[in-house]
């Protein structure tokens, strides 16, 4: 048996009580860690429900018209006559002005006499088919004549190619019009909303894409997309934007030249699972709620907009913490406090 001396005897002493030192502090740390965990975090909590979800875009655009036809003349002169005043309504084909046509209306005339009085001459055997057929010949001519002429003074009179309002109106009795302008403008009955979209926005917008119109907070009708734009820099901005024209659906009072708040429905889903988007930490995850602990629901979120999320992995009335300041860990304890 081997004696140790005093002085062994009080190093292994002291090893031990360090030893025993150590293995306090390891398990003081581990308690801890362990109790930052069972600190319970005020939160407040949510649940998955059922909803719709929606990814809008919040525009302003102003009211219009939806069609707008031309009148261009065909043919230079001076107008003799107006059937119509700005702000008529008209149906298509209905005569707005007409373009003086003496000229035309006196060749006509004269045209008709030549017709009217020629008469055959007596003839007999070869002379008289010889006249019959130069009388053909001539009246052959001559109706063509007529025709053109009474194209020509149709021409003149300036109808509309559409129903609709007049707007325009740039005739009037005396004004001198050139082939190619503009007499006036029918525009048809239907509104549309004007959009100038800058290019982060005008590239997600499509043909068909629905849309809601506001006046203040009120919704005051609805409409389609029908057409988007090419790009061009906007002359007050200076940004790249593209014209929006939104179709108004059915019987609406906006006026023309109202300003209204259009919002655009990018992407819709109905029926799905959806939480509130401040219910999402920044690793696109959400946190549910179990027997007074968090944990995270990974690969959870679908898409998301500002005000919701639409959710998978998920069950609906499933409780869902509302993010706190700081970051969660899994297991934390919580409670939660009034709303």
């Amino acid at each position: 048996m081997v004696k140790m001396t005093r002085a062994k005897w009080a190093n292994t002493a002291i090893a031990i009580t360090g030893l025993c030192v150590l293995a306090i502090v390891i398990q003081g740390a581990a308690l801890d860690e362990n109790s930052g965990l069972d600190k319970a975090i005020p939160i407040q909590t949510t649940t998955i429900s059922r909803g719709n979800f929606e990814t809008l875009v919040n525009l302003e655009g102003t009211v219009g018209y939806l069609s707008q036809v031309p009148c261009m003349i065909p043919l230079t002169g001076q107008v003799e006559q107006v059937y119509v005043a700005q702000g008529d309504t008209v149906l298509k084909n209905t005569p707005l002005f007409r373009l003086n046509c003496d000229t035309e209306t006196a060749l006509l005339e004269k045209a008709y006499q030549q017709k009217a009085q020629k008469a055959a001459p007596e003839l007999k055997g070869e002379s008289q088919l010889a006249w019959a057929a130069y009388t053909e010949k001539e009246d052959g001519l001559l109706d063509e004549k007529i025709a053109e002429l009474e194209q020509a003074i149709a021409l003149k009179t300036i109808r509309a190619a559409n129903d609709g309002q007049v707007t325009d109106l740039a005739a009037y009795e005396g004004s001198y019009l050139t082939v190619g302008s503009i007499g006036a403008v029918v525009c048809g009955k239907e509104r549309a909303v004007s959009i100038l979209a800058v290019q982060k926005d005008a590239a997600r917008i499509k043909k068909g894409m629905k849309v809601r119109l506001y006046e203040g907070e009120s919704l005051v009708g609805s409409g389609l997309v029908t057409g988007v734009g090419t790009l061009m820099a906007d002359q007050t901005t200076g940004l790249m934007a593209a014209k929006v024209t939104v179709a108004v659906q059915g019987d609406t009072e906006l006026p023309v030249g109202a300003k209204v708040k259009a919002q655009v429905v990018l992407f819709a889903k109905e029926d799905v699972l959806v939480v509130p988007g401040d219910s999402v930490d920044g690793e696109n995850q959400l946190w549910q709620v179990y027997e007074n602990r968090v944990f995270p629901l990974a690969q959870s979120v679908l898409q998301l907009n500002e005000a919701q999320a639409w959710v998978e992995n998920g069950l609906e009335g499933m409780a869902i913490a509302l993010l706190p300041s700081g970051n969660f860990k899994a297991g934390q304890k919580v409670k939660e406090v009034g709303k």
